[in-house]
């Protein structure tokens, strides 16, 4: 897990017990620190990079929880970390049963459980509830997500309904979850105005979204179209990292929007390549994608190929004027 996401997701010091599923039997272990998007296990044998685990925690009010994770990092002896060797788990495709046990164990873990110096890092971990609070929004199906993105976070902002508006903190994270993987996309988001209407279904709060960098919008348009977040499953390796996002364009077959943001994140990579899959694909879906065109001319004009340039610049030539005007 990346710097980014450890502060994100915060590291508590906790350890409580859990037990590793295998064929071979079943290995009793305990954990150093725990976030709400994994954990580190204590162990002498961590298992390898990228496995899947069968996990089974034993939380404080001593029932169960089980859930999915895999491995994200060995720590070996000569690499040990705070005194402890063994290996960090990432979580994916909770239940939602698990998902909120976990939730409502890790809120509740004490501010002393952080680590030194942590509490200034992470400004969105939920002992900060009274300055950060924290929404989860739900949406039947994948088209309304993409009308939330259209209507709402590409034009800024978005009205909030809560019963309790006067006790939303300045800074809002609004997490979105995906209607089919449960996978969820968070966003930061500040309350520009505050409505404490008669009856509880005029009151709530108006929020303004953070400008998203393009390399976060294209992720956010992957995960809609896919339910999968690609751009932030691979930390440093520009290789696989290029691979996910190659996967990513296959499972978008209807969205020429993403398809494009991803071709343009591909040419900041210098994957030009790469990225003429990209827009073409978008092309394929919309041969009036103007986005796609503009990615293309630059594709070829990296390669050196000018008589490809200048197709897709006469293309756009002859395409903008038949776009309407605003």
């Amino acid at each position: 897990m990346g710097k980014d996401e450890r502060r994100r997701y915060p590291r508590f010091r906790k350890a409580i017990q859990v037990v590793v599923k295998e064929r071979q039997g079943d290995a009793k272990l305990v954990t150093a620190d725990v976030s709400r998007k994994g954990a580190f296990i204590i162990t002498d044998s961590p298992w390898p990079e990228r496995q899947l685990v069968h996990l089974r925690f034993v939380l404080p009010d001593g029932e169960p929880v089980e859930l999915m994770g895999m491995v994200s990092r060995c720590v070996e002896p000569a690499q040990e970390r705070d005194g402890c060797q063994g290996m960090g788990i990432d979580f994916f495709a909770l239940s939602a049963e698990a998902k909120e046990r976990w939730d409502d164990f890790i809120q509740d873990l004490p501010d002393e459980d952080l680590p030194d110096g942590e509490e200034e890092d992470l400004p969105n971990r939920r002992r900060h509830r009274r300055f950060v609070s924290r929404f989860l929004v739900r949406l039947k199906d994948k088209e309304r997500l993409r009308e939330f993105y259209t209507q709402d976070i590409s034009a800024g902002g978005m009205f909030l309904k809560t019963p309790v508006p006067e006790q939303v903190s300045p800074v809002v994270e609004v997490v979105l979850v995906h209607p089919h993987s449960e996978e969820e996309f968070p966003l930061a988001a500040k309350v520009v105005r505050v409505v404490d209407g008669p009856t509880l279904a005029d009151r709530g709060v108006g929020l303004e979204f953070d400008p998203l960098p393009e390399e976060d919008e294209a992720s956010l348009l992957t995960f809609i179209e896919t339910g999968v977040n690609y751009l932030r499953r691979v930390d440093g390796d520009h290789n696989e990292r290029v691979l996910m996002i190659l996967r990513a364009l296959e499972a978008m077959l209807d969205s020429p929007d993403a398809l494009v943001k991803l071709g343009e994140v591909l040419l900041q990579d210098v994957e030009p390549e790469a990225a003429a899959r990209a827009f073409r694909s978008a092309l394929e879906v919309d041969p009036h994608c103007l986005a796609a065109h503009r990615g293309l001319y630059k594709v070829h004009v990296m390669l050196g190929e000018p008589e490809e340039a200048r197709r897709h610049l006469e293309a756009l030539r002859r395409l903008e004027p038949a776009r309407p005007r605003p």
